[in-house]
């Protein structure tokens, strides 16, 4: 799970908080993202710190998560790149 947020974090996501957040570190979240810093877990952010500057995802990767930014399927997706299900939907996890 650390690997996904790291990777997550290196392609550009500002955040992480697991789904069984409360309220109180939720608004915590939505003020430092909101000011332009980023949220992980404390003992996420030494390893952040470590990696902040060495990509982390492959160019492939980074095709993958733009298609899907722009809102095309899976299936979609792989058509156009030529890759497996599989590879489209692992990538794509590091979105979520």
């Amino acid at each position: 799970m650390e690997e996904h947020v790291l990777r997550a974090l290196a392609a550009g996501a500002v955040g992480y908080l697991s789904k069984s957040v409360d309220r109180a570190q939720l608004a915590l979240a939505m003020r430092r993202v909101s000011s332009g810093q980023v949220h992980v877990k404390p003992d996420l952010e030494e390893r952040l710190a470590k990696v902040k500057n060495k990509p982390r995802i492959s160019p492939r990767e980074m095709e993958v998560l733009e298609f899907v930014r722009n809102g095309l399927a899976n299936r979609d997706i792989t058509t156009v790149l030529g890759v497996s299900d599989h590879s489209v939907k692992s990538t794509s996890k590091l979105c979520w």
